[in-house]
């Protein structure tokens, strides 16, 4: 699950993306990211404006899970089952 802007005007790749991901290796954890890409497609490329990722354990997955995240002007807020497990905070963003 994630949202995902882009420039429109493809002669300059600049994205922008918020994700939930699910990792078939790690049954138990799912990914939460806030990407920057600024001028380029290649994800590696995008640490130097902004890549923010983490794993999170989310326990046993043989019961369904509501994942979701918020996003406000000041933070990102991710939840597992209503639970917060990880804020990214705007000042954090900004100081890169």
């Amino acid at each position: 699950m994630f949202t995902y802007v882009n420039n429109p005007d493809q002669k300059k790749f600049d994205w922008q993306e918020i994700d939930i991901e699910m990792e078939g290796l790690h049954p138990n954890q799912f990914q939460t990211n806030l990407i920057i890409g600024e001028g380029t497609y290649i994800l590696k490329e995008t640490t130097p404006w902004g890549r923010f990722e983490k794993k999170q354990d989310i326990g046993d997955t043989s019961e369904w899970k509501v994942l979701a995240f918020e996003w406000s002007p000041t933070d990102i807020k991710w939840f597992v089952d209503g639970r917060l497990v990880r804020t990214l905070s705007s000042d954090c963003v900004l100081s890169k």
